[in-house]
């Protein structure tokens, strides 16, 4: 994985994990130590954890 980059979509269920209080499994923590490396994937991840903050937001607007 050092050379290859995480999907968003992965990244999306990282930071979904992270939110809900999830434990991960040992492939999202080798996913998780490639993010400590990789400056290109954490910004996507950032992104994405974004992404889910914003989503859940409006959801919450929506809902009261």
């Amino acid at each position: 994985m050092k050379n290859e980059h995480i999907e968003f979509d992965e990244l999306y269920r990282l930071a979904e994990i992270e939110v809900q209080g999830e434990v991960y499994s040992e492939e999202e923590k080798k996913e998780l130590q490639h993010l400590i490396e990789c400056e290109e994937c954490y910004e996507r991840y950032c992104a994405a954890a974004l992404s889910l903050a914003a989503l859940d937001g409006i959801n919450a607007e929506t809902l009261a």
